[in-house]
């Protein structure tokens, strides 16, 4: 009895070894196939040039597409992921966004990473503890506030954007005047310094009066043109300042530094663009005239009423981002936002491409 007992229990831990064997082997091929080849086939493949592949096959590597075609080799060690009555088509780019970044920007602390890009001339970025402690920078104040200081990521935070197809995205803040330095991030479910691509990107100014600075200075669309115009000013003060001390230290005090006066400086060289967020005709106009006078790179975002300066914007040669809703339209009602659009394409700006969001789409011309 007793040996039956024994021989039962032996067979039962060969049985479980056995599995276990199955379970690590299934393990080790998992990480096998992490990371490395995984070929889509059997869909219709929409590439971004060309007409559509039907039954194409694409073939990744190390996240990285390398194939793409009817007739396409799969590599030995691909996974395969079967598409058969699907459409493969590219990750789609919104180039104007908020994900990961809360709606309400937080009081820029102690510099984060030290507020753009370099300058010839040698600016500091940080603020002395004693001046940052004297007086918080209000809401929409900062133009040295970081997006990818802001990104804050979980499981699910780019489930729906994900889910229409949009992998990459430029984000930003949507509050106040200065909604900080824009960051180029991938959808991803990973620590927000690995889904970074290139931070920054744009400097992203709104004049949108709606929002304004939560009731505070300034209150007015003229007002918000004015303190940002002022920034300008103030800042190449403060770049000409520091060039006099750089040139001749001895003798001269040194400039307190600034870090939002510090931040505006790749802004005057042309080193980071300013991304205007501007939808009526008068914001974008001025929005034009004060790039123009100072000589800042810029582009357009929003332009709800860009039909209205449409030849405006292409003898500017400017770049503009449409917001466009594209909610389920009844039947034979045309789509009150599609004038924009039509009417930039009748006018010569006929490049286009759509990268829609969450209920709304950014297309850059």
């Amino acid at each position: 009895m007793k040996k039956s007992r024994l021989l039962t229990l032996s067979a039962a831990l060969i049985v479980i070894c056995a599995a276990l064997c199955l379970i690590s082997a299934s393990l080790e091929s998992a990480r096998a196939f992490d990371g490395e080849a995984v070929a889509i086939r059997g869909g219709t493949v929409i590439p971004v040039a060309g007409a559509p592949i039907p039954k194409g096959t694409v073939v990744i590597r190390g996240g990285l597409i390398t194939a793409v075609g009817a007739d396409v080799p799969i590599p030995a060690d691909a996974r395969i992921v079967d598409a058969t009555g699907m459409n493969v088509y590219p990750g789609l780019f919104d180039s104007y966004s908020n994900y990961g970044i809360a709606s309400t920007t937080p009081t820029p602390g102690g510099g984060g990473r030290g507020g753009g890009q370099q300058v010839q001339v040698t600016v500091p970025a940080q603020a002395p503890a004693a001046a940052a402690a004297a007086q918080a920078t209000p809401t929409g104040h900062a133009p040295e506030l970081m997006s990818a200081d802001q990104i804050k990521v979980s499981a699910d935070t780019f489930d729906s954007p994900r889910s229409a197809g949009i992998l990459t995205a430029l984000t930003a803040s949507r509050d106040g005047i200065f909604q900080g330095q824009s960051a180029l991030i991938n959808l991803g479910t990973e620590d927000p310094e690995k889904l970074i691509i290139k931070s920054p990107v744009t400097l992203n100014v709104s004049f949108a009066a709606s929002r304004g600075f939560g009731g505070g200075y300034p209150g007015s669309l003229m007002g918000m043109f004015a303190f940002f115009r002022q920034s300008l000013l103030d800042a190449k003060n403060y770049h000409d300042l520091w060039a006099r001390y750089e040139q001749n230290k001895r003798g001269m005090e040194r400039p307190q530094t600034d870090k939002s006066l510090a931040a505006l400086q790749p802004v005057l060289s042309g080193k980071l663009p300013v991304l205007f967020v501007a939808n009526s005709a008068r914001e974008i106009r001025r929005a034009i005239g004060l790039a123009e006078e100072f000589k800042l790179a810029y582009m357009i975002a929003g332009g709800q009423q860009s039909y209205e300066v449409a030849d405006l914007l292409k003898q500017k040669n400017a770049k503009v981002l449409l917001s466009l809703n594209y909610p389920q339209r009844p039947t034979n009602i045309e789509d009150p936002e599609s004038e924009s659009l039509r009417t930039l394409q009748e006018r010569g700006r006929t490049k286009s491409c759509a990268c829609p969001s969450q209920g709304r789409s950014s297309l850059c011309f």
